[in-house]
């Protein structure tokens, strides 16, 4: 069971205990006589049937009907049993009488797991003779989150009940016999390789008065109470994806003096798994392509949904590292808006995000490629309810995928202006001119259409920017070196890039277009400035400069190397 979900059980004991009345009891018809697991669809009933036994044998009396089936607060031969926990049967004491029950580890914390109407659920440990009775204990070791109680049973011909609770929800149900005849204890954990119990599993111990008993399905815990001597011990069953199961190690061999606690863990070959694929490897650094990413859990070869998964683009950088360099991309989620990276362009933060699988085990999301070339590796790995990574088994995590982000093509800034007014000849690249306004949208937008796989702009990237004299601008740059955004939203190009500026432009005597895209369209254009000549006001022909600065013109994850405006399904800034 996860830990995401016994903490939701745990608020349901505590709102039940907080409630006005116990629930009402039905009789139960069952008879078990054997070690076993209480159901959670079960009831409490006072048991009609007396027991008796005596102390001259080792066999004890039978168990009530009640212990079996008991949930609920009712009555139990006086004692009130709780909701149902593993239930474990002791009949061996110390030569004093005692028996040493072994619980989980503490867990105790001051910080609350979960909260709701009823209040808070904090980690712990509580062991109980009734609930909400304390155990009397001997020598004080029944305190609460304490792994270790010891408990006195009276030579009697009946059964005596103490429980252990953890979180709010009670793991294990021991019932006592004093047989006379001393023992001891072996207990353990059987987990698996994420450190969750090990569901359906149990634990034998053979020898000359070994026992069974199950794994708590919340904690992994077992305990059984045993006659002093040698043992073999093992863990069997489990989970049905796993034909058959297979522990480490197979078995133990362990000698068990009388009153002693002797410990075995054992580990489950197995665990939870994250699958992460990408529908493409390779792309083009266009600005414009979605990638279709899904991620799958599973446990023991089922589906296993519900599961908080950490989805790390780019995991070996942290914070801005990750959007500051080297190929970018936004993330899409199932709910169709982004999720990576988080906060805006000019405070961008690249930490990996938490989303969490549906019933069937699955998250989609999306990718939209920016125009920077490169390698982005991502990875996914499960979390606890308390924000751990568990999937530690290298085995059973995503293997990273990386997309490999390629160049369109290799043109440079300073074939720019060539190789538009070459486009004129171009019939389709025309056509696509013929789209252009004198709007610095337009412009952009026409121009990244040009500068896709094989196109003579390919190599090229574009970003709207707000220039502070002239309104909007165009920067042109080679796409591996986008401009640098600051903490107050201005650009910086380098020396290589180009700005075009319609509010800019005033033509000459040579052209006769004063309209900036007709000039373009036409092919006309015979030269642009670099950022900064732009920045600087210099002089430059066809073009009236005054000292400049360039703003983001927008608080979305697009241009400056991100992706560029697009409809294409799953597209997302």
């Amino acid at each position: 069971m996860k830990a995401r979900r016994f903490i939701v059980m745990g608020l349901a004991v505590l709102a039940a205990g907080c409630s006005s009345g116990p629930p009402t009891a039905t009789p139960s018809s069952s008879t078990p006589s054997t070690v076993t697991s209480a159901s959670a669809s079960t009831t409490v009933t006072s048991s009609s049937v007396p027991t008796t036994a005596t102390q001259a044998t080792d066999k004890p009396p039978p168990v009530p009907h009640c212990y079996y089936t008991g949930s609920g607060y009712g009555l139990c031969e006086g004692a009130v049993i709780p909701m149902p926990g593993t239930v474990v049967l002791f009949t061996h004491p110390d030569k004093d009488g005692i028996f040493r029950l072994t619980g989980p580890s503490p867990l105790q914390t001051e910080k609350a797991v979960a909260c709701g109407d009823a209040g808070c659920v904090y980690n712990h440990l509580d062991w109980n003779s009734s609930y909400g009775v304390a155990v009397a204990g001997v020598n004080g070791t029944c305190a609460a989150n304490t792994s270790v109680c010891d408990v006195k049973v009276s030579a009697l011909p009946v059964w005596t009940p103490v429980f252990v609770r953890q979180n709010n929800d009670p793991a294990l149900l021991y019932l006592l016999w004093n047989s006379g005849k001393p023992g001891g204890t072996i207990s353990g954990y059987v987990l698996d390789k994420d450190r969750q119990a090990a569901p359906s599993a149990t634990v034998s111990a053979r020898g000359a008065g070994g026992g069974t008993s199950p794994v708590d399905a919340t904690s992994g815990f077992y305990s059984i109470n045993v006659k002093a001597g040698d043992y073999s011990v093992s863990p069997s069953g489990g989970p049905a994806g796993i034909q058959p199961p297979r522990f480490d190690p197979a078995s133990l061999g362990l000698s068990v003096a009388a009153g002693a606690v002797a410990h075995a863990d054992f580990t489950l070959n197995g665990g939870l798994k994250v699958t992460l694929t990408l529908s493409q490897a390779s792309v083009r650094a266009d600005g414009l392509t979605v990638v279709k990413g899904e991620i799958k859990t599973t446990k023991f070869g089922q589906p296993d949904g519900g599961v908080t998964v950490s989805l790390r683009p780019k995991p070996s950088e942290t914070g801005q590292a990750a959007t500051t360099g080297g190929a970018l991309a936004t993330i899409c989620g199932s709910a169709g808006t982004r999720i990576w990276p988080t906060g805006s362009p000019v405070s961008a933060l690249g930490t990996p995000v938490d989303v969490v699988t549906t019933a069937d085990g699955t998250y989609d999301f999306t990718m939209t490629v920016g125009t920077v070339p490169g390698m982005f590796p991502l990875n996914a790995w499960a979390k606890d309810a308390t924000g751990n990574l568990i999937t530690s088994d290298l085995n059973d995590t995503s293997p990273d995928q990386t997309l490999t982000v390629t160049s369109p093509g290799n043109t440079t800034v300073s074939q720019f202006v060539t190789e538009l007014a070459g486009l004129k000849s171009d019939a389709a690249a025309s056509q696509i001119l013929a789209a252009m306004t004198n709007d610095p949208t337009s412009m952009t937008q026409v121009l990244s259409q040009l500068s896709g796989p094989g196109l003579k702009l390919g190599g090229l990237a574009y970003s709207l920017v707000n220039g502070a004299s002239g309104g909007g601008a165009v920067l042109v740059y080679a796409n591996t070196n986008p401009p640098k955004v600051d903490a107050t939203g201005q650009l910086t190009g380098d020396d290589g890039t180009l700005v075009l500026s319609p509010g800019l432009w005033v033509g000459t005597k040579l052209v006769s277009l004063t309209v900036l895209n007709a000039v373009i369209q036409k092919g006309l254009l015979t030269a642009a400035p670099t950022f900064p000549q732009w920045a600087h006001g210099d002089a430059v022909p066809g073009w009236k400069l005054t000292a400049n600065t360039a703003s983001i013109s927008t608080t979305n994850f697009q241009y400056n190397g991100w992706p560029y405006p697009s409809t294409e399904p799953g597209a997302c800034f």
